[in-house]
């Protein structure tokens, strides 16, 4: 599974849990929610207990344990889920309106930096995302992610071959942004084919790892359906009921791959973002009953409290 994760820049692990506990679940953090368009929570926030309780049990698997070790092993460095645990609903993608068609790296804030591109190069920078889905990906309304694999490998390159990997995906956007009514002629199938891209289609309640560097997107809905539901943002997408888009989601990375991404973040102009290190040591102590999760990130963050405790 690691092997595949270095070679296409995501995985899909196994899922223990049956049908019918996932879509219980979903029910049960939908129910959280204050209103229909609230689109976010923090998992350290929540206070229900039992349903507090089953969100980390299911970030905290034997299977991704075991995949977070193999992770380690490889790279010869400490790698851990990482905050911020965050339930995100309804992260849906109009394909006639997102920016970049929804497609992104996690990491494009960090080429800003030449700190960031070294510790992006290295040898144990590991850093992504880890997503669980308590839905199937639908061809309608989507559900998941998609995918390009192996747009990891690019970045190490120079910004020369990294334009030339994304030419395919510019071409589109300025076809996207200056010419709509032609875009909208060709299925979404065609474009996903021009880009090799890969709609995730995994079990519900299954962990995809995919790593920060790789291009990915919300699955996005099909143009049919957009008559029948309520743009909330440039990602967000209030739809039917019965098509609501439930996703849990958790950093992951070692020491060198957080690194970078907080050294990003800390750069940003927004206060909140001068104390964002201060949050994940926070969000951390939240967990400190999961003993094995626990463990594994304060290895990862504690060689960094020096450097940004007072950011």
């Amino acid at each position: 599974m690691v092997n595949e994760y270095i070679k296409n820049g995501f995985a899909i692990l196994d899922n223990p849990y049956d049908k019918e506990y996932i879509k219980t679940l979903k029910n049960e953090i939908n129910s959280l929610f204050k209103d229909d368009e609230e689109t976010s929570l923090s998992v350290g926030g929540i206070n229900n207990e039992v349903i507090f309780k089953k969100i980390l049990n299911i970030l905290n698997t034997n299977e991704i344990q075991e995949f977070v070790k193999s992770l380690s092993d490889h790279y010869n460095t400490s790698v851990s889920l990482l905050p911020n645990f965050h339930i995100m609903r309804n992260y849906h993608v109009n394909r006639l309106k997102a920016n970049r068609i929804g497609w992104h790296r996690d990491v494009a804030s960090e080429f800003s930096y030449q700190y960031c591109k070294d510790k992006i190069n290295n040898n144990k920078y590991v850093f992504g995302k880890v997503g669980i889905f308590l839905q199937e990906n639908s061809d309608d309304y989507g559900g998941a992610v998609d995918v390009i694999p192996r747009s990891q490998l690019n970045v190490k390159k120079n910004i020369l071959l990294r334009m030339m990997f994304s030419l395919r995906l510019q071409l589109l956007v300025i076809i996207q942004q200056k010419f709509l009514n032609f875009y909208k002629l060709l299925p979404e199938k065609f474009y996903m084919f021009l880009l090799s891209a890969k709609k995730i289609k995994a079990k519900p309640g299954s962990p995809v790892f995919f790593d920060s560097r790789t291009q990915h997107r919300g699955s996005p809905l099909k143009d049919k359906f957009l008559s029948n539901t309520k743009r909330l943002g440039d990602m967000h997408i209030l739809v039917p009921k019965t098509h609501t888009k439930i996703s849990i989601y958790a950093y992951f990375g070692s020491t060198d791959g957080a690194d970078s991404y907080m050294y990003a973040r800390t750069k940003r102009e927004t206060e909140g973002y001068k104390k964002y290190f201060s949050g994940w040591v926070r969000e951390v102590e939240k967990y400190k009953n999961f003993n094995s999760l626990y463990n594994s990130m304060k290895s990862v963050i504690n060689p960094l409290k020096d450097k940004y405790k007072d950011n």
